[in-house]
C-alpha cells in the first residue's frame, strides 16, 4: 500500500499564496487551499492509489479538516499521526520557559520562548546523530 504522509502547512495552505484568484474558500470554516496544489494531490493520489494520512498541526481538528477535504472535493484523509508534543519535547530537552500552543508554526500571542531554550533547541536540532539518519 502506498501512503502519502501530508502536511498541509506550505502545501494546500500556504500563506505566501493567498491570491483571491488561486484558491479555495471552505464554506464551513476559515480554512483556506491552494487550488493547484489541491489539483495536484487529487492527480497524486488517483495515479498512486495512496491513502493519505495527515501529519501536521492540523489533524487538531479532526472530523473538521476531515470535512474540509469532503467539501473540496479533495480525496479522503485515512489516517492521523499522534500528536508528538512539542511542550512535552521542549522539557525533555531541559527547556523550562518555553510553550507553544500550536505546532503549524503560526504567530500566536500566547507563544513563549527564552534565548537559552533556543539554544538548547537548536542544540537538539543540529545534533550529528540527528543528521546522520539517512532517507
Amino acid at each position: 500500500m502506498n501512503v502519502l504522509f501530508l502536511d498541509l502547512d506550505g502545501v494546500l495552505n500556504n500563506l505566501s499564496m493567498w491570491d483571491s484568484n488561486t484558491v479555495w474558500r471552505s464554506k464551513q470554516s476559515e480554512i483556506i487551499m491552494d487550488l493547484g496544489n489541491m489539483q495536484c494531490l487529487k492527480e497524486l493520489v488517483f495515479m498512486t492509489g495512496c491513502k493519505i494520512v495527515l501529519s501536521s498541526s492540523w489533524r487538531t481538528l479532526g472530523s473538521k479538516i476531515r470535512y474540509v477535504f469532503q467539501e473540496a472535493d479533495l480525496p479522503p484523509i485515512d489516517d492521523m499521526t499522534p500528536d508528538l508534543g512539542m511542550n512535552a519535547r521542549a522539557e525533555e530537552l531541559g527547556c523550562t520557559n518555553t510553550h507553544f500552543n500550536n505546532t503549524n508554526g503560526l504567530q500566536d500571542d500566547s507563544h513563549y520562548t527564552s534565548a537559552y531554550d533556543l539554544a538548547l533547541i537548536a542544540r537538539a536540532f543540529f545534533n550529528p546523530s540527528f543528521s546522520s539518519i539517512s532517507w
